[in-house]
């Protein structure tokens, strides 16, 4: 394979991996960490269309809600056959790009620190039927990989590199109730792909552009660290945020232009600069 080209889910050595940091980029809070707020827990809108991973407005929820069918733990982390991840529960969690009036196509998901790897693991999956994303690395150098298409399967769809997840409705009218309504059975699932990444050069970014229809969402990266990698692996890269906050204090859904105070899913907190 190309550097940039995909090899879908691949059952690697899970031990292998470890949780890429994403500063900037994610769009969505769609994870419920508090069944009874689940309105000051996840993204609200007027309209159901418009928060959540499909057009009805239901995401996933953390262990704190319910343990069978949890998508992580209260620290955001988990894992699939072939690699770890760690998602910000807190705060902005998923990069949707749903085709619906308003929203958008494309987004870019800003790595905390450039990481060097062979391969890096893109998580996703779509709501609403059958969709693709086409995944493009984008080197600290000012180059680019290859762009990729990554298949995402309709999340009730099984198979999944990460299944048996159960789903919450974020906003009230939606089919199955009112908000905080977990479903019956836990059968959704989130996908995987591996994509190939030149272990020469620092990764910055990652572009993801939908090139299908539908509710297509990237939730997690992960990176392989092995001896093709050059450099050392950043010392973020097994953590992840899981609350950000103003200097007065104020908790914030996403890192912004200015100093922001930064805490980890390993309980350490500092300071973060972002230009």
């Amino acid at each position: 394979l190309g550097y940039g080209q995909s090899s879908g889910g691949d059952g690697g050595d899970v031990n292998s991996t470890v949780p890429v940091v994403v500063t900037g980029g994610w769009n969505q809070d769609v994870v419920c960490e508090d069944q009874t707020n689940v309105s000051g827990t996840t993204t609200q809108s007027t309209l159901s269309q418009y928060q959540g991973l499909d057009k009805a407005g239901y995401g996933f929820y953390t262990s704190n809600v319910r343990a069978e069918g949890a998508l992580c733990s209260s620290a955001g982390t988990f894992s699939s056959s072939s690699a770890n991840y760690c998602i910000p529960v807190a705060t902005n969690n998923a990069l949707t790009l749903k085709d619906v009036e308003g929203g958008v196509s494309q987004g870019t998901l800003v790595l905390a620190a450039g990481v060097r790897t062979s391969k890096l693991y893109v998580l996703g999956t779509c709501g609403d039927g059958d969709s693709q994303v086409s995944v493009t690395l984008n080197y600290a150098d000012g180059s680019t990989g290859d762009a990729a298409l990554m298949n995402l399967s309709d999340w009730s769809t099984q198979g999944g590199a990460v299944s048996g997840l159960g789903r919450i409705a974020t906003k009230d009218g939606t089919w199955c109730g009112e908000a905080g309504t977990l479903s019956g059975t836990c059968k959704f699932n989130l996908f995987e792909t591996a994509i190939v990444a030149d272990p020469q050069k620092e990764v910055a970014s990652v572009t993801v552009t939908r090139v299908g229809s539908n509710c297509p969402s990237v939730l997690g990266l992960s990176m392989v660290v092995d001896g093709s990698a050059v450099g050392s692996i950043p010392s973020a890269a097994s953590r992840c945020i899981v609350a950000v906050y103003t200097l007065d204090g104020i908790n914030i859904p996403f890192l912004k232009p200015g100093v922001n105070i930064v805490r980890y899913s390993d309980g350490s907190v500092e300071k973060v600069l972002i230009e």
